[in-house]
């Protein structure tokens, strides 16, 4: 299990991070991440979670298998999620096998490996 490093692009009044807990207040948002996943085994499953640290329970999984030599992966996951009380959220994600979330290129500039929206609906 590996909770991802979190940054942020922008502020909103709504949510506020700090080390890599994003606290969201009451409402109802629209999650959308994906991980790459690069992977130097056989067959693997992966399984990508927003998890509510507050209540200590998943809002939200999605679960991809990839069979055969596959070195690179996505792992997608679209919610919307409604929250009653001001929440601290963390993305996780669990791999049957030895992983790497991203791989660097070092080609001279800041590489993203996972990136996301969320959205406040309500």
């Amino acid at each position: 299990l590996t909770v991802l490093n979190l940054s942020a692009a922008g502020s909103v009044s709504w949510a506020a991070l700090a080390t890599n807990v994003l606290t969201l207040q009451p409402g109802t948002y629209e999650i959308d991440v994906a991980i790459p996943i690069v992977e130097n085994t056989s067959s693997s499953a992966h399984t990508v979670m927003v998890y509510d640290g507050t209540a200590g329970t998943p809002l939200a999984t999605q679960s991809q298998v990839f069979t055969g030599d596959v070195d690179q992966m996505n792992v997608p996951l679209r919610c919307v999620v409604t929250l009653a009380v001001a929440s601290a959220i963390t993305f996780r994600i669990y791999s049957t096998k030895a992983s790497t979330i991203g791989s660097p290129a070092s080609n001279g500039y800041t590489e993203t490996f996972v990136s996301g929206l969320i959205r406040r609906l309500a």
